[in-house]
């Protein structure tokens, strides 16, 4: 005897077989929604690469989801091409107050001590 389950995307009953362990949508539904809701609200996906890097560096991580908001209106990172959560003192932990987004490129151009290096473009005239 299968479980049925209701998917509020599709609007269908399906079996518990079509549904991901603790997905309220079904499978067909979480690949075509997700991915969408994923450009659109992209704190949750910027949280979880922001916590295994600092695991990675062995930098402790106070940032929320709450924090990854406020972070995410005040440097408007909604209008930058690749934003990119950054520390402004690679010394110190991941926290509200040391983080700020900037444009993924800009990543590049820092030294090491962790501040920016200005770079000239030389423009070529005839």
């Amino acid at each position: 005897m299968f479980k049925w389950f209701y998917c509020p995307i599709c609007e269908q009953k399906k079996p518990i077989s079509e549904f991901i362990s603790n997905e309220v949508v079904c499978m067909e539904c979480s690949s075509k929604c997700l991915p969408q809701f994923r450009v659109y609200n992209p704190q949750g996906t910027i949280l979880n690469s922001v916590r295994a890097r600092a695991k990675r560096k062995e930098v402790y991580c106070s940032l929320t989801h709450k924090d990854i908001r406020f972070l995410w209106n005040r440097d408007k990172g909604y209008q930058m091409q690749k934003p990119y959560l950054y520390r402004i003192n690679k010394y110190r932990n991941y926290n509200r107050d040391n983080c700020e987004f900037i444009e993924k490129r800009k990543t590049n151009n820092r030294d090491v001590s962790g501040s920016f290096v200005l770079t000239r473009i030389k423009n070529d005239q005839k």
